[in-house]
């Protein structure tokens, strides 16, 4: 289970909060791009307050991920060169990629559906930054839907 825990204090005045532990997000192919699904309020994933999101991929440094990939079409492949991962994406199944963010910056994350050519809108960035930048972008992430 993940631990948002009570980001929403940030919504209102700048922190305190508490940091991210921990965070599963949902990452679906679909029309050769990436959606994500996070964690609302409640820190838990799956309910109805769930932040939605697409483009860059933005993660907490420090925090255990795990991202869990499906696809509604065709099968995709997910990769995060930078620490040499790679994982598909099927529909009605689910496969998962666990890492550990450490460091700062922002990495490439690659797309591919498995239909012999590359389609530019699967390939994004993974912005990984200080639990006070991710904090502003889930505020602004919940503004956004």
């Amino acid at each position: 289970m993940l631990s948002l825990l009570s980001w929403g204090a940030c919504m209102t005045e700048p922190g305190p909060w508490n940091p991210v532990e921990t965070l599963a997000v949902d990452v679906v192919g679909h029309d050769f791009r990436w959606s994500y699904r996070l964690p609302g309020e409640d820190g838990v994933l799956g309910t109805p307050d769930d932040l939605r999101a697409s483009g860059p991929l933005h993660l907490p440094v420090g925090a255990d991920i795990e991202l869990r990939l499906t696809s509604r079409d065709p099968v995709y492949q997910l990769e995060l060169p930078h620490l040499g991962l790679k994982e598909i994406a099927v529909p009605e199944l689910t496969f998962s990629m666990e890492f550990s963010t450490d460091r700062e910056g922002s990495f490439e994350l690659r797309g591919d559906e498995f239909c012999g050519y590359s389609h530019p809108s699967l390939i994004t960035t993974l912005v990984v930054e200080s639990q006070a930048e991710f904090h502003d972008w889930l505020d602004h992430a919940k503004r956004a839907s």
